[in-house]
């Protein structure tokens, strides 16, 4: 009796790791696609662009912001929301980027004004 109750857990174990094995292959293969790649792709440069237009208005040619005192904006993008201002009292720029989906996912970045003028 134990030897087919072995057998019977070491197949139901199998069974499992083939059918995880083909849940990640077709999870790959869809991610694969043209259409998954070209989200990829434009969702890269709009990060991108998005990084270059709040680095362009938050720091001038002296590296100081170039937008006067009230600096700042929020902007949905890819499931997150980008919020971004200017700190005088600190002088610095605080931005905040937060996964819609899960609230608690979120990422805080302090930049020091001034910092990156050459």
């Amino acid at each position: 009796v134990l030897t087919i109750k072995q057998l019977q857990d070491q197949n139901a174990a199998n069974n499992q790791a083939k059918a995880d094995a083909l849940a990640q292959a077709a999870q790959t293969a869809a991610a694969n696609t043209p259409q998954a790649q070209f989200v990829a792709n434009l969702q890269s440069r709009i990060y991108s662009q998005l990084a270059l237009n709040i680095t362009n208005t938050l720091f001038g040619a002296t590296g100081q912001p170039s937008c006067g005192q009230n600096c700042g904006g929020t902007m949905d993008v890819g499931g997150n929301t980008i919020t971004w201002s200017l700190n005088n009292a600190n002088n610095t720029i605080n931005i905040r980027i937060v996964n819609n989906n899960n609230p608690s996912q979120y990422t805080n970045m302090t930049v020091p004004i001034g910092t990156f003028a050459f």
